[in-house]
């Protein structure tokens, strides 16, 4: 049986109060459990590490799969999350759209002749500050001028 030991009395600590502390816990209840990580893979085929595994869905849906060897392959359209399991090991897979080419969603494939737009911009970006760029000249003088108040022990 597989015990955890800390270097340390966590109920002396403040450790329970600290944001890792969820995934402590986490990751010491699936070591203790024998799992293995979880496999986060983009969405399309998905290579399982687990030969002639069943994988289910969240909702327990069984989900048709293709044994390779040394792997178990499903497919992904959308976002999920899958458990597979075979006969000596069980692996939780999640399926997420964190590719660059489908979240970005300010590409476009317009060109800028297409819509009728010259090709070179007619003004420099740094002519039209953004509205960030002015606040942030903005708070700089004011940090300048309370430090010279401050230096010349000015008080209002």
């Amino acid at each position: 049986p597989r015990r955890l030991r800390t270097g340390f009395a966590v109920a002396d600590t403040n450790f329970a109060d600290r944001a890792s502390f969820p995934m402590f816990v986490t990751n010491a209840l699936t070591w203790l459990a024998g799992e293995l990580p979880a496999v986060l893979r983009p969405l399309g085929t998905v290579s399982v590490p687990l030969e002639r595994a069943r994988v289910v869905a969240l909702d327990g849906t069984p989900q048709p799969t293709r044994s390779i060897p040394g792997a178990t392959l499903i497919t992904s359209d959308a976002p999920a999350f899958y458990t597979a399991d075979n006969a000596t090991a069980r692996v939780r897979v999640v399926t997420h759209v964190l590719d660059p080419a489908v979240t970005d969603v300010n590409a476009s494939t317009l060109s800028a002749v297409a819509t009728g737009q010259s090709a070179a911009p007619t003004t420099s970006y740094w002519r039209r500050p953004a509205v960030w760029m002015l606040l942030l000249g903005a708070g700089l003088l004011l940090m300048a001028v309370e430090w010279w108040t401050y230096h010349r022990r000015l008080t209002l």
